[in-house]
Parts: C-alpha cells; sequence; structure tokens
C-alpha cells in the first residue's frame, strides 16, 4: 500500500482489523482495512499526528437493553461476547505535537457514523506518548474514560 504522506506513528486496533497510521505535517490520521490494505477514512489534523492508542469501547448494547451485570468481579457472558458476526466498537486516541488530543469511536455497524468524535482536550505542550487506561479483567475501555499522556 502506498502512503500520502510522510508517517510519524503507526498502531494497529485492538483486532488487528484497522491500521492507524499517523501523518506527518497535518496530514491527519489514515485508517487501512488490514485485509485488502486499503484506505477508508482520513481523520483530519492541524499538525503532525505524535501519538495513537487504541482499545475496544465499553459495551452499551446490554445497559440499553437493560441487562447489567449483578456479579461481583464476574460478568455476564452476554456483556463479555458479542455476537460472532458482530464487530465491536472502537476507540482510537490520536495526539499531535500542538497539545490536542481527541478520542474518537469507530462504529463498524454504522454507515452513516462510521467515525464520530468522543471527546477532546488539551495539553500544554506537545504530545509525546499516550495511553488509555485499560481494566486488566476486561478488554474495553473503563467507564470513566481515562487517557495518560506524555508532555
Amino acid at each position: 500500500f502506498f502512503l500520502n504522506a510522510n508517517c510519524f506513528v503507526i498502531k494497529f486496533s485492538p483486532d488487528s482489523s484497522l491500521l492507524a497510521v499517523g501523518l506527518c505535517d497535518g496530514n491527519g490520521v489514515e485508517l487501512y482495512d488490514t485485509n485488502q490494505f486499503e484506505l477508508l477514512y482520513t481523520i483530519e489534523r492541524s499538525d503532525t499526528v505524535s501519538a495513537l492508542d487504541w482499545i475496544d469501547a465499553p459495551d452499551t448494547t446490554n445497559e440499553r437493553n437493560g441487562v447489567k451485570n449483578k456479579g461481583k468481579g464476574k460478568h455476564i457472558e452476554d456483556d463479555t461476547k458479542a455476537n460472532e458476526n458482530e464487530r465491536r466498537s472502537q476507540l482510537l486516541a490520536v495526539g499531535s505535537f500542538d497539545g490536542f488530543v481527541k478520542v474518537y469511536c469507530i462504529n463498524f455497524e454504522s454507515s452513516t457514523d462510521f467515525i464520530t468524535l468522543v471527546d477532546s482536550f488539551h495539553v500544554q505542550s506537545e504530545v509525546y506518548s499516550m495511553i488509555f487506561l485499560k481494566d486488566n479483567a476486561i478488554s474495553f475501555a473503563r467507564k470513566p474514560l481515562a487517557i495518560m499522556v506524555g508532555e
């Protein structure tokens, strides 16, 4: 595959189905499907993308349907295992040298809202590294969402 600009950072999604490529000089983030390595989407950014991190999004489907985890330290099977044909939405955090961090939700089930901005914040210096705080017992983001940023 061919990149449209010089890259600074790359990171595979948790299920390795997507590759995020952080580009230099305000060329954004390119998302590639790893089956064909074709460009799916470009997220626009105004500065060099310096840090990327992925995490599975929290599963809110069962909460909307009234199913809640009532056990201590255990998860209801329906809460942790998605239907084999469904892909869990994923969160992508994008940090850049201008100090901005933006979190996007990649929703595989929606054809109109494939990528939506979930959160955005600014730190006082360049972002050099960044990582979601992950729960070791489960493979998806904690609530509330927490991100560590290295300046």
